[in-house]
């Protein structure tokens, strides 16, 4: 008796669940066209929250990569680099095989950076290169890593460094 109740409870639990994620889901499918087009201009910065927090629980939707990867793009658009590259980096692990993972995993690096976390922004860009050793900006990174975490200052010493011995090699060149 007891398992019965158990169980017909159980199913009531899992019908209600599925009836709450069809719903939230028909309030976001009106923007979904402009989710899969990356048309992100005309999608509200207010519906950021509510698109991340739709995929990041019901992770095996169909839609919910498209409603993450815009989310994301959205916090970007806002300036909030840091929230941005997290729901990029979550991107990678919840959909490790979708066709964006390359773009993700890059905007997510570069968000992590522009937010201050050059730590983080490095890891994601190892995983890049680590998943993506041929890709056409794989160079690109990897001449970016070994000075991802120097400050402006030293960046621009060390550019100016490189200048001048650049100019002695060709005053040296020269007859």
């Amino acid at each position: 008796m007891k398992r019965g109740m158990l169980a017909a409870a159980l199913v009531l639990v899992l019908i209600a669940c599925a009836g709450r994620e069809q719903k939230e889901e028909a309030s976001l499918k009106p923007y979904l066209s402009q989710m899969q087009r990356e048309r992100y201009d005309s999608l509200p910065d207010t519906l950021a929250r509510r698109l991340a927090d739709f995929a990041i629980q019901y992770p095996k939707n169909p839609n919910s990569p498209d409603y993450l990867f815009a989310a994301a793009g959205l916090f970007e658009r806002q300036g909030k680099w840091y929230r941005s590259a997290e729901l990029f980096e979550k991107f990678s692990q919840l959909f490790p095989q979708h066709p964006r993972l390359e773009r993700a995993l890059l905007a997510g690096a570069h968000n992590f950076v522009e937010s201050g976390n050059t730590r983080k922004g490095k890891a994601l860009y190892e995983t890049f290169l680590q998943k993506f050793p041929n890709s056409k900006l794989a160079e690109d990174v990897r001449l970016l890593l070994p000075d991802i975490e120097l400050t402006p200052e030293q960046l621009l010493e060390k550019v100016l460094q490189r200048a001048r011995q650049d100019s002695l090699k060709k005053a040296e060149a020269r007859p």
